[in-house]
């Protein structure tokens, strides 16, 4: 894996490296403008609200040859001209780290045809939607019951509340409610989740926290027994709501485990008498 996401800079490093000489000795490139990703509704899905979301990059072909990975918005100059086919792919910063972008599998590319005029630019709005056969577990705080159980030892409770005209799930810890843990569950009577054997299962987050957030995964295994395993903590690094992709494709995969759910954990912290975390519309995507 170390190996692959190595070779990957390396060949992004190159092809930039070697668009920068290109450039350099043709002085005339076309430009292309991309602009940040719009979410449309798939009407063959239910995926709950689309007015956030985290696609950071793009991975750009240009006539089915790959440029390379490109945070948008932005604008490239490319050594072509005349009819040209652009495919832009929607891409995340998986578990939240800037080093691991990955092209989020479960959402469509944009493609058009363009024409490029040397000296000139061409601003590209890209669309996706989630792509058919995509399922979707939602917890939006918007029903009657919310799909959270409280965690062994919690001391603080999640409540809905009504924040900036939006429901969401709201935590205070303070000096006496100083822990929370809870964790999300597949409907009533403490229901698990299954996933079909091999594929990928992402956990999509919308969070504005004041105190780092810990989402583990916690299993059953064949014969009966439990565990739990750390899977990302959000940091308290950037302020305001964020949405987060965390992919959970190799603990639930490599657990040994049949039934899953979805732990999430906040402490007090050191110095502060109090911390808020409120979080909306969390998806789990597979």
């Amino acid at each position: 894996m170390i190996i692959m996401k190595n070779t990957l800079l390396l060949l992004i490093f190159g092809i930039g490296f070697l668009l920068s000489g290109c450039i350099k000795n043709n002085p005339d490139p076309s430009w292309i403008e991309i602009k940040a990703f719009e979410v449309l509704p798939n009407p063959n899905l239910t995926e709950g609200s689309l007015e956030r979301n985290n696609f950071t990059h793009a991975w750009v072909y240009i006539n089915e040859k790959f440029i390379g990975v490109f945070q948008v918005p932005c604008k490239l100059p490319v050594l072509v001209s005349g009819t040209a086919n652009i495919r832009i792919y929607p891409t995340i910063l998986n578990n939240g780290i800037s080093e691991t972008k990955l092209n989020y599998h479960y959402t469509a590319p944009h493609e058009e045809t363009v024409e490029l005029v040397k000296n000139e630019t061409v601003t590209i709005h890209p669309k996706t939607k989630y792509m058919d056969g995509t399922t979707f577990f939602i917890e939006d705080f918007e029903g009657g019951n919310v799909k959270f159980n409280t965690g062994t030892g919690s001391n603080a409770n999640l409540v809905v509340d009504n924040v900036d005209g939006e429901r969401v799930g709201k935590v205070v810890v303070n000096s006496e409610s100083n822990f929370w843990s809870a964790y999300l569950v597949n409907g009533a009577d403490n229901e698990f989740f299954t996933f079909p054997f091999g594929k990928q299962v992402f956990l999509e987050v919308e969070v504005n926290n004041e105190a780092p957030v810990t989402i583990s995964v916690i299993y059953v295994k064949t014969d009966g027994s439990m565990a739990q395993q750390e899977n990302n903590t959000v940091t308290t690094n950037r302020p305001g709501w964020k949405k987060l992709y965390f992919d959970m494709t190799e603990v639930v995969s490599n657990s040994g485990g049949y039934g899953f759910w979805f732990g999430f954990q906040a402490n007090l912290p050191e110095g502060s008498s109090s911390a808020t975390v409120l979080l909306d519309n969390i998806k789990l995507v597979y």
